[in-house]
């Protein structure tokens, strides 16, 4: 809730100085692309710039992350792909998706290998540090530990000493390493899933969302959710769109007027629904910018 409610101050302050007749969210970034089109392309003095002109954003993207970005008979499917498609149709250009992972998302990023990282990735400290983080947010999950049903896991002091699968990458393996819990490191979600399928994992831990929709939940196979359970979650934190910091002003600002406006009008809320996903954050999301209105 608390970064929700920084980036309605933050936009509604954006809006206020910088275009007084701007009415909404929508209105304020199409004028932001427009006056950047008017400079011409002879030479692109920003990322927003380098963007419209080439008329391609290039976003990276999970490619094996069920619900929100996959790629399966030769195309890309999930909330993230249908978002990416979506930005970019604000923009007025063409997406180009490009595969990542949790470990390389950010280097390919500063490597400007891709525009924008819209991948499943948590709002960190760590990560603000460096690169830019679009706000407001677009979707929040806590890490989730998943165990065979009967197993009794109350808390830390349960999982102490015992082992958990866990995906390259994931901030928090840092809590666990914390509370002396044994890791098992597995670079892709679904080689993870598998190994917990035939015995080689006693438990599991991932983002909720991923594990509600592979594991546990009602849209989970039936050998999987007869079989284990959510066993404890914990820090719940915001997934942001992540930008160069040296796009911050430009493209990050439009980005963020486009999101506010996602929120405000519901559109983002409808996409989650459609890819069945909880759709709790989002609601309070679309409350907080409608009250900005």
């Amino acid at each position: 809730m608390k970064f929700g409610l920084i980036a309605v101050l933050l936009l509604t302050a954006f809006l206020s100085v910088s275009n007084a007749s701007a009415d909404t969210f929508a209105q304020a970034a199409q004028q932001k692309i427009e006056e950047t089109r008017k400079a011409g392309c002879e030479k692109p003095d920003s990322s927003l710039a380098e963007i419209l002109c080439r008329q391609t954003i290039r976003f990276g993207v999970r490619a094996n992350y069920r619900l929100f970005g996959e790629f399966a008979n030769k195309e890309f499917k999930g909330f993230e792909i249908d978002l990416s498609h979506l930005l970019a149709k604000r923009l007025g250009v063409n997406a180009v998706l490009f595969p990542v992972t949790a470990s390389d998302r950010i280097e390919k990023l500063l490597d400007r290998q891709i525009d924008v990282v819209l991948a499943t990735m948590a709002h960190t400290v760590a990560r603000d540090s460096v690169i830019h983080f679009i706000k407001p947010h677009y979707y929040s999950s806590p890490t989730t530990v998943v165990g065979p049903k009967g197993l009794n896991i109350q808390g830390w002091e349960d999982l102490s000493g015992k082992s958990v699968c866990v995906p390259l990458g994931n901030f928090s393996n840092i809590v666990f390493s914390q509370h002396r819990v044994r890791l098992l490191i597995y670079d892709r979600p679904d080689r993870m899933i598998d190994a917990l399928r035939m015995g080689a994992c006693g438990m599991i831990a991932h983002d909720r969302s991923l594990l509600l929709a592979n594991v546990f939940g009602p849209t989970a196979p039936k050998e999987l959710s007869n079989r284990f359970e959510e066993k404890l979650s914990f820090n719940d934190v915001p997934w942001g769109i992540g930008v160069h910091k040296e796009a911050k002003d430009d493209l990050g600002t439009v980005l963020s007027l486009i999101m506010a406006d996602l929120h405000q009008s519901g559109v983002l809320q409808n996409l989650a629904r459609a890819h069945q996903l909880d759709i709790d954050f989002l609601s309070e999301q679309r409350e907080l910018l409608s009250n900005a209105k």
